[in-house]
């Protein structure tokens, strides 16, 4: 087929000799005297592209390429019956002049026959799946070369790649392997890719697949001999570079994630180009960044240790002014209500949680916000545990009928939003006397 043997191509001129509706679908099925559409394989996706009926060296009908299918080692193109409207211009020279008997014709009309059609490869998909897979091969090579470990495993994403390798590796061990991959890419070395011939043996760095068909055999000189279906480059130079994103243990190896070519260029430009702004932000060069950033982590601690230092120091003066105010009911339990304008929450959370843990308490705090109040009522395990009267939540529930609150909790925690500021002093009233009183 002429992706193998044309794979530099973007246009090709064929012509239509089958058509068909495809599995009693919308879509047609369309088989061509030959094609530049790979349909996949290797671990490699299959191409884009559209395909296009000509008449006059003009584009008359132009088609989408949905799915290509192997049957039988024939090449079933999957194209949608509705035309794309398209302003893309095609140089006349890839064209036939080769007619169509009429120019009204399109697919859903054809049954078989003498039709010229163009097929046009989406060259950026294409290409970025030569690139992947090629630089996976390189990789593959290289990490048998370093450390006799084989490739398990291959998946190239629509972002990133993965490669599954045999073994595990250490920091050293990765960074080895990229600085030697790219280097064996600047070497500029020739890739052969060719059918095995019937009797021939050959060693590869995987065992041979058996089966009755050709065996497709890429070989890098020094690094891989492989067999393999997919699409390659002709030198490691077009590969540009490789990129190991990242590495983590999968099953019993290793999986990396990995970029080729232009995707590879584009991650190591845009992360060039965020540690620019990171160097200008913090003026710094690209010697003392890591000096600096540790300068700043140390500061940093000290500033939390310094404000942890005050927070407990006004929270244990808050606690006490609270503490030695409060009045204790007839069975010892301290009931502690207070109004807040605008406090900050954090604030309030951690002087909540110190108090009601200081000993037999029950704590009401009102913190308005943007009109409403949030509500808290905390109470300690141990104080419900020793005070079974006590049930936030069924209070906080009771209350809700009463006035407009919202929310919930359990016996020891309840809150939520009390929808006003009418009744609020009311409220807290009662709650307070509900407590004190108790005998």
């Amino acid at each position: 087929m002429s992706y193998y043997e044309n794979k530099w191509f973007k246009n090709f001129k064929t012509k239509l000799v089958a058509c068909n509706t495809y599995d009693n679908s919308e879509l047609l099925e369309l088989e061509f005297e030959d094609t530049i559409f790979f349909p996949g394989g290797g671990g490699q996706p299959m191409d884009r592209g559209f395909i296009s009926l000509v008449s006059g060296g003009e584009v008359k009908h132009r088609y989408k390429l949905e799915d290509i299918r192997e049957v039988d080692n024939r090449i079933k193109h999957i194209v949608s019956r509705d035309q794309v409207l398209s302003s893309d211009k095609i140089s006349s020279d890839k064209i036939s002049s080769d007619k169509i008997s009429s120019d009204e014709v399109s697919l859903d009309k054809i049954s078989s026959g003498d039709i010229v059609c163009l097929m046009e490869l989406d060259w950026d998909h294409r290409i970025d799946g030569m690139q992947q897979h090629t630089g996976q091969h390189l990789l593959s090579g290289c990490f048998y070369k370093l450390f006799k470990a084989n490739t398990k495993g291959l998946h190239i994403g629509k972002d990133v790649s993965q490669l599954d390798i045999d073994g595990e590796f250490t920091d050293e061990m990765v960074k080895k392997l990229e600085d030697y991959a790219n280097d064996q890419i600047s070497r500029a070395i020739n890739i052969k890719n060719y059918v095995l011939k019937e009797g021939d043996s050959l060693e590869t760095r995987r065992p041979l697949p058996s089966t009755d068909g050709d065996i497709r055999i890429l070989e890098i000189e020094d690094l891989d001999i492989n067999a393999c279906c997919g699409l390659h480059l002709d030198n490691t130079r077009d590969i540009t570079m490789v990129k190991i994103k990242r590495y983590y243990k999968h099953k019993s190896g290793t999986r990396f994630e990995y970029l080729a070519g232009k995707r590879a260029v584009d991650y190591l430009l845009k992360r060039d180009r965020i540690f620019d702004s990171v160097l200008n932000k913090y003026s710094a060069g690209e010697d003392n960044i890591i000096k600096s950033l540790e300068n700043i982590e140390k500061k940093k601690d000290d500033y939390y240790n310094r404000s942890a230092y005050l927070l407990n120091e006004l929270i244990k003066k808050d606690m006490e002014i609270y503490l030695s105010s409060a009045k204790s009911n007839a069975k010892g339990l301290k009931v502690i209500i207070s109004k807040f304008d605008n406090e900050e929450t954090w604030y309030l959370d951690s002087l909540a949680k110190h108090l009601v843990e200081s000993g037999p308490l029950v704590l009401i705090f009102a913190n308005k916000k943007q009109g409403k109040y949030m509500i808290n009522f905390m109470a300690s395990k141990t104080t419900i545990s020793e005070h079974t009267y006590i049930d936030l939540g069924k209070l906080f529930k009771s209350l809700a009928n009463e006035y407009p609150l919202k929310g919930g909790g359990s016996k020891f925690s309840a809150s939520g939003v009390y929808d006003s500021e009418k009744n609020i002093d009311i409220l807290l009233d009662n709650v307070y006397d509900l407590y004190i009183g108790v005998l």
